[in-house]
């Protein structure tokens, strides 16, 4: 679809309404995992936050919570487990199954909200990349509305399994940093490295020329 079309912008504000709408933080379901959660681990600090399409505001309907929980115990495969056994026994909640790759994920419904939820205990590096790409999209809100717009033509063109959502991202960020409509990262970045081991980012704040 050309951007001169009468159609483009229309059809593109609807696909952003949409991901507004479901970015939405379902606070209430997060908080009764953090009240199960800490019941099944007293005496550890329990962090639980969201990351992935819906957190970033590039999501749809279809779009599910990833949720990251850290828990400051360090036994990452007994605590999934865990979560798993709290899940499946809590009735605010419906297990679905877990997934085994790279770390284990649970996906499971939250029954009062009816929404779907990946969690895992591996993941806060994902949510600080994310908090980064968030910065990103504040700062030039664009490339927001450039990924939407990716993630809704590859998956009309069924192209969404070679070209998954932080691929697009990189993508939109790259074009934006070579059009010079975006600074190097390492400009806002007041921790140089974003690490497994520390990845407590903070960010320079920056004044710059939005394209929207």
């Amino acid at each position: 679809m050309a951007s001169q079309s009468t159609s483009f912008w229309p059809n593109l504000m609807n696909l952003v309404n949409i991901s507004n709408l479901v970015q939405s933080d379902p606070n209430n379901d997060l908080n009764d995992l953090k009240v199960l959660l800490k019941s099944q681990f007293p005496g550890n600090a329990v962090q639980v936050f969201l990351f992935g399409s819906r957190f970033l505001g590039v999501g749809n309907e279809k779009s599910d919570f990833d949720v990251c929980v850290k828990i400051d115990n360090g036994f990452i495969e007994r605590n999934i487990m865990r979560i798993k056994y709290a899940i499946k026994s809590d009735a605010n909640w419906k297990f679905l199954e877990m997934l085994d790759g790279k770390c284990h994920v649970i996906r499971a419904v939250s029954v009062p909200m009816n929404l779907q939820y990946d969690i895992n205990c591996s993941g806060d590096l994902s949510y600080c990349k994310n908090k980064l790409v968030k910065y990103i999209f504040d700062l030039q809100p664009i490339a927001r509305y450039m990924v939407i717009y990716l993630r809704d033509w590859t998956n009309k063109h069924n192209l969404s399994g070679s070209f998954r959502s932080h691929i697009i991202v990189k993508m939109v960020i790259y074009f934006l940093q070579v059009a010079k409509f975006l600074p190097g990262i390492q400009h806002f970045l007041k921790n140089q490295l974003i690490t497994s081991e520390d990845c407590d980012v903070d960010f320079i704040e920056l004044n710059y020329h939005p394209l929207i």
